[in-house]
């Protein structure tokens, strides 16, 4: 994935963060750090992007926070934190 597919897909992922439902929202979440896990380690180093730090985060955030059969006001809270994320990603990226 090219540097520009990817600040699209996060564009795209972050435009649907509002609209996660109870059925949804883990498969939604779960590809987006995986998105993050792969592409974004890989080319946070290719192009020194300097998001380690956030990328940790958002790892983190998958490991501790994110499970099936959340209720719908942490799903939201779970939401917002990655919604920030991404718009920082997003915005560090942009600004390259």
């Amino acid at each position: 994935m090219t540097l520009d597919n990817f600040l699209n897909r996060l564009k795209h992922e972050y435009s649907t963060l509002d609209y996660l439902t109870p059925s949804t929202y883990y498969g939604c979440l779960s590809t987006i750090f995986v998105l993050l896990e792969l592409d974004g380690n890989r080319l946070n180093a290719e192009y020194e992007l300097g998001l380690d730090q956030l990328l940790e985060k958002m790892e983190e955030i998958y490991e501790e926070e994110l499970e099936t059969d959340l209720p719908a006001d942490e799903i939201k809270a779970v939401a917002q934190k990655v919604k920030t994320g991404l718009g920082i990603i997003i915005s560090l990226i942009e600004a390259e």
